[in-house]
């Protein structure tokens, strides 16, 4: 709730652009942080190789977005607070929401049953009480997009069904996979988002300039490919950034097991034949 508050109230004054810009990088670092103390996350060469990339391709965008459109540093600030408030809630709390999946057997459709009405009770408690009070539209937006709203039922139900999908497909990658995998999804959104500005190209504060585009589209796509190795999806065989691989690691302890199971078999026989020319000897002396 108070992420979400965080959003509603502040979201406005952020610019677009920066939001793009800065979300991916911290919601990373929050990740792997938070990975690394409540799922006992290692970070190796290739996973720091990837990091590196993807944080300088945020600090360039941050540059020509401040170059461009004469951003100061009240602006990056008042961003880089807005999205470290919340990315943060947020970011805990899948990392969170993984190691009880992992702990407990309830099944993942069960836990977001479970987060979802632990969730709405309150909210809506707290909603109805910012509605009936009259304060201002960025606290509250339930109660009054029910009574109030001009949006037909079928769009809204629409918006919700396609929430619950992006939602239902987060926690499945996170289930199944990583809460860092998440990070694939959000880069490729941004990316998308971005493509999307690009055609429309209007004329305002949100549109790009041509430097801009130029770079977005050469950085962009790198970035993809280095949460792609972040994640182990694309394995990069040079430089040592293929060894603590989980793939290969698992080579490395199948080999190791193939080796031990011959060298058992190897010493087996060696005793076997040992007790063999023993026997032998005890025999040949008796006779």
């Amino acid at each position: 709730m108070i992420a979400m508050l965080i959003k509603n109230i502040f979201r406005k004054d952020i610019k677009r652009q920066l939001l793009l810009n800065i979300s991916v990088l911290l919601e990373s670092i929050f990740l792997i942080v938070f990975s690394m103390i409540f799922l006992g996350f290692s970070m190796h060469l290739h996973q720091y190789f990837s990091l590196s990339i993807l944080t300088l391709s945020m600090i360039i965008f941050v540059i020509e977005t401040m170059v461009f459109k004469n951003k100061d540093i009240i602006d990056l600030l008042s961003s880089f607070l807005y999205f470290f408030s919340s990315e943060i809630l947020y970011c805990l709390s899948d990392v969170l929401g993984k190691k009880y999946l992992n702990i407990y057997i309830d099944g993942l459709y069960f836990f977001l049953f479970k987060i979802g009405i632990t969730g709405l009770i309150p909210l809506l408690i707290y909603d109805a009480i910012a509605y009936y009070c009259g304060l201002n539209d960025n606290y509250h937006g339930i109660i009054k997009s029910i009574y109030e709203s001009d949006i037909k039922i079928r769009y809204y139900l629409l918006n919700l069904f396609s929430c619950l999908l992006f939602e239902i497909g987060v926690w499945l990658t996170i289930y199944y996979f990583s809460p860092c995998h998440f990070i694939i999804l959000e880069t490729l959104g941004d990316f998308f988002e971005i493509i999307s500005l690009m055609i429309e190209n209007k004329d305002n504060e949100d549109s790009f300039e041509l430097g801009q585009k130029i770079t977005f589209c050469i950085f962009y796509p790198i970035m993809i490919f280095a949460v792609l190795v972040f994640n182990e999806m694309i394995i990069l065989n040079f430089c040592g950034l293929s060894y603590n691989t989980k793939y290969y690691i698992m080579q490395r302890e199948k080999t190791e097991r193939d080796f031990l199971s011959i060298t058992h078999t190897i010493l087996s026989e060696d005793e076997e034949e040992e007790e063999e020319e023993e026997e032998k000897e005890n025999d040949d002396g008796y006779i």
